[in-house]
């Protein structure tokens, strides 16, 4: 049997050796990792629609869903395209989404939805003591509207999961179409649940490593928001123990301090889709010395004004009590 395959003739020899059914199998299998060297595992998008009706005639709900199918994933993307002439979505909820942090926050624009997010430490499934195994994970809910009776269809565009193996692998993904009989223009109305409530309060670690930043001090933080989701975060380093409208900058967790020197208040803020704000403080790693400090310096100043007006209107002062002979 020969160790490599180097021209036609070569190939032909191999395949008398081993047969044509086995030959071809294996020509075929060897194609098809070719044509798919990273996709190994499989994962799923699943749909569900609330209220679970046969013909539609009122808002509703779309939720997405993931299943890693006994996998670890850690990155969920992907678009949903609707015919706007049957369909008009109303708004987006990330609420009790898996999804910790998204690169590309769930964002309408005409009739498509696009989102990118991930789940460091990776997602396997939910586990609960009330049911056997795991369960699919939410992405996201999608609110729409019926416009016309007939058959409307979604699709899903550009969707990918990446398995949490270190190399972001990408694992084969099966994403079906969601089919849904309307009965004519809505008639009822789904009011979007309002969401009046922050995100929740997190914590702001400081830390270094030699693989992140070139070992520069970096900040981390993660949050949860239960109704709408958050959005995004926002940070600024100041001096001072407050922060100054204005001077917030959009990021993402870790996000490399400015001020290395670690002498600054950090401040943090989490937003939600519905614009709800909470805000946390990291007070400096490194107190600066007393004679760095400008309000020391502005105590001091008001202390020796104090004395010099003091010393020069006292004998002033003496000098009006003594009595004339």
């Amino acid at each position: 049997m020969m160790n490599t395959i180097k021209t036609f003739k070569d190939l032909q020899i191999w395949q008398k050796a081993i047969g044509f059914p086995i030959f071809a199998g294996i020509l075929l299998s060897s194609i098809f990792y070719i044509l798919h060297p990273a996709s190994v595992s499989a994962a799923k998008y699943m749909w569900q629609i609330s209220p679970a009706e046969e013909s539609l005639a009122s808002d509703f709900e779309v939720t997405l869903y993931v299943d890693p199918e006994g996998e670890t994933i850690n990155t969920v993307s992907g678009q949903v395209v609707w015919p706007s002439e049957f369909l008009s979505a109303l708004a987006v909820n990330a609420g009790d989404s898996i999804v910790n942090l998204w690169v590309e926050a769930p964002i309408i624009k005409d009739n498509r939805l696009s989102f990118s997010g991930i789940m460091p430490g990776g997602f396997s499934g939910l586990l609960s003591p009330y049911y056997s195994g795991v369960r699919p994970g939410k992405i996201l809910t999608l609110i729409l509207r019926p416009l016309k009776k007939g058959q409307a269809t979604l699709l899903g565009e550009n969707g990918q999961v990446l398995l949490n193996d270190g190399s972001g692998t990408t694992a084969r993904l099966s994403w079906p179409l969601l089919a849904v009989s309307l009965a004519g223009p809505s008639r009822s109305v789904l009011a979007p649940s309002l969401d009046t409530e922050p995100p929740e309060t997190f914590n702001i670690e400081m830390a270094r490593d030699k693989n992140i930043f070139n070992n520069d001090w970096f900040v981390a933080f993660s949050t949860q928001d239960k109704k709408s989701g958050v959005s995004h975060y926002e940070i600024q380093e100041r001096n001072k123990s407050f922060p100054q409208d204005g001077a917030w900058r959009r990021v993402e967790s870790p996000s490399r301090l400015e001020n290395q020197n670690r002498t600054s208040y950090v401040f943090v803020r989490a937003l939600d889709f519905a614009g709800n704000v909470r805000l946390e403080t990291l007070a400096p790693a490194v107190p600066k010395a007393w004679y760095e400090n400008i309000s020391v310096w502005g105590i001091l100043m008001i202390v020796l004004l104090t004395l010099f007006l003091g010393r020069a209107l006292w004998p002033k002062h003496l000098k009006k009590k003594i009595p004339t002979k």
